[in-house]
């Protein structure tokens, strides 16, 4: 019987193909429809990803950080690689009008709303929640904006001009703490509902990588 290919290779050929695609556009339309410059000397389009500047370079697609070490591992993660293919192949970006809107709320999101409860809330409630300290001086540390909202809310721009809010209500001994996480009105033009789920999984790698000692000592890690 022949043996169903491994997530890593399935993910591997979807970046291949992707790639392949991505070498057959103009990059001067990719630049305008998203919004990023594109250096045509050094054949590269500069962005913002979560606080900090990246290059990527065209046609060969490569990754790397413009402001010192690449502390989120960007560059190596295949997630994060198909994603940032989709977003400059097919993606759109208009200025945020300042709302916010829950996943459900979102084209398709009621759908998929349990799914991205299981795997994105109740794991970023678990992973950080009962530690808020950990989570709060990650979000420092990434240069996210804190916000009114809850006890610890911030906001944090992924990509050019999308955001997100991370709003935490602290628990108790007898409640677990509460996340509520909002996309700012635009996402819906640069991904699918099926990428959010990716989106905040790619966040909390990142923000682990972005204080690992933190990380390391916050016993609801994983």
């Amino acid at each position: 019987m022949e043996r169903a290919e491994s997530p890593e290779i399935k993910e591997q050929k979807l970046c291949d193909y992707y790639v392949s695609e991505y070498q057959k556009e103009d990059p001067f339309r990719i630049a305008n429809r998203i919004g990023v410059p594109y250096h045509y000397t050094e054949r590269e389009f500069h962005m913002s990803v979560m606080g900090r500047g990246y290059a990527v370079k065209f046609p060969d697609f490569s990754v790397h950080c413009l402001e010192g070490a690449d502390i989120y591992d960007l560059a190596v993660s295949r997630k994060f690689r198909v994603l940032l293919l989709r977003f400059l192949l097919y993606g759109t970006v208009f200025e945020a009008n300042g709302d916010y809107r829950p996943f459900q709320k979102l084209p398709s999101g009621d759908r998929l709303s349990r799914q991205f409860e299981e795997q994105c809330v109740k794991k970023m409630e678990n992973r950080y929640g009962r530690v808020l300290q950990v989570f709060e001086a990650i979000m420092e540390k990434m240069n996210a904006v804190r916000i009114y909202g809850a006890d610890i809310s911030y906001e944090m721009e992924f990509l050019e001009g999308l955001y997100i809010r991370f709003l935490f209500q602290a628990g108790s001994e007898s409640l677990l703490p509460k996340l509520q996480i909002l996309f700012s009105s635009n996402f819906p033009a640069a991904f699918s509902a099926e990428d959010l789920s990716d989106i905040i999984e790619i966040c909390m790698d990142a923000f682990d990588a972005a204080e690992p000692l933190l990380a390391v000592a916050n016993p609801y890690s994983r």
